[in-house]
């Protein structure tokens, strides 16, 4: 009798192990996600790792891209639980930030120092910078109507600051007199709502209040989701949107103004003489700055033809920065990716995308003990393709899931 209990016991063990969904669904869950990249489309890991470190100025003015030096930052860390019953109703609430910073150098500044320049030539350099930070709270709530699943998830986002230095420019003048005049200027924005402007209120709790009912008052609205056709077990066909609803508002705006000249020749700079005249301006102001986050539509296709064991996935589409503003810009994205998976409890990704206009090629590799779910992820980023097989750029991610 016990040699017969133990029997069906190690059958229905072993159902359960070599079962996709026992490892691939939980009921609930909560999640700790921290993704992040940096890159550049330049400087490659390869290229200052190494045993004797070689800094080719003239090498890396001649390989430099036309468009200068340019480097991006994205890291999003969130927070967030699962409630997915078999797929025909999730629920799923996240908060988080998002955080979003680029600059650039022109090409002419490095053409300068790795060539120099000619006696008498007059020589212009630029550079800009941005960065957007947001605090961020979601919602999905997905139904499943046989082969049909949608999703729709409302997105209030805080907008907490926004930097823009679109206007550095460096002028130098060399005359063949020996002399030597550089010209500067530049301006930065900074866009907050941290800032009590009046300072009329000087009781602490009522700082707060206004600040909270200031950051309420500013907040904004995306809506995101999908509409979904499973095909078959191994076919399904996807789209996916995020779009604008309501802006993001900030009221206090502050500008930095620099503007400088130098004059000076070689003798006197030898005797430490130099012309020199530094201004700066400092202006603050209460503002209605509107500002919306990426705009976003995309067509996605899975195909698993052997269950979870292989799961291949693309999708294209396009996306917007900074929708309805001035500096918008419109770029397309896509993305590609084989899935190998052992039951679900072991799995591994390879892919391939252009997601936010950065170019990666990520290794993903997650381990689903049923109850504990760790998901790791490492990537090379550039945004150039070519500059991505020389690791210019690293990212990835992290990801802890907690449930039943």
């Amino acid at each position: 009798m016990k040699k017969k209990i133990s029997f069906v016991l190690i059958i229905l063990m072993t159902s359960l192990l070599f079962s996709k969904s026992f490892f691939g669904t939980r009921y609930f869950e909560t999640k700790v996600d921290v993704p992040f990249n940096f890159s550049n489309n330049t400087f490659g890991l390869f290229d200052i790792f190494q045993k004797e470190l070689v800094i080719d100025l003239t090498k890396i003015a001649n390989e430099m891209p036309k468009n200068g030096l340019t480097s991006i930052l994205n890291v999003s860390p969130n927070y967030g639980f699962t409630l997915n019953i078999n797929d025909y109703f999730i629920l799923s609430p996240k908060i988080g930030f998002d955080i979003y910073g680029s600059a650039n150098i022109s090409k002419s500044f490095f053409d300068f120092v790795g060539n120099g320049n000619q006696l008498g030539e007059n020589l212009e350099f630029s550079a800009s910078a941005n960065a957007d930070v947001y605090a961020c709270a979601s919602v999905l709530i997905g139904v499943k109507i046989r082969k049909l699943r949608i999703g729709i998830s409302p997105h209030l986002f805080i907008p907490l600051y926004t930097a823009s230095a679109d206007n550095f420019v460096l002028n130098v003048e060399n005359s063949q007199n020996g002399n030597v005049k550089i010209h500067g200027n530049g301006n930065v924005a900074l866009y907050t709502n941290f800032y009590d402007i009046d300072g009329t209120s000087e009781d602490y709790s009522e700082q707060i209040n206004e600040l909270i009912n200031s950051l309420y008052s500013s907040m904004g609205v995306d809506l995101s989701g999908y509409f979904a056709w499973d095909f078959s077990k191994a076919l399904s066909l996807d789209f996916n949107y995020q779009v604008p609803i309501r802006y993001g508002l900030y009221r206090f705006k502050s500008n930095y103004n620099m503007n400088f000249n130098f004059e000076t020749s070689v003798s006197e700079l030898a005797n430490g003489n130099i012309i020199k005249d530094y201004k700066t301006e400092t202006a603050s102001e209460n503002v209605n700055f509107k500002i919306y986050r990426p705009m976003k539509f995309n067509i996605a296709i899975k195909y698993a033809p052997f269950d979870s064991l292989l799961t291949l996935n693309i999708k294209g589409g396009v996306g917007v920065y900074h929708p309805f503003m001035n500096d918008f810009v419109v770029y397309p994205e896509y993305f590609a990716g084989i899935k190998v998976s052992c039951i679900g409890l072991i799995s591994a990704q390879l892919s391939t995308e252009y997601i936010d206009r950065v170019f990666a090629h990520t290794f993903s590799t997650s381990l689903n003990l049923r109850f504990v779910q760790i998901d790791t992820g490492v990537k090379l980023s550039s945004s150039n393709f070519l500059s991505t097989f020389k690791a210019t750029g690293i990212g990835g991610f992290v990801s802890v899931s907690v449930g039943f």
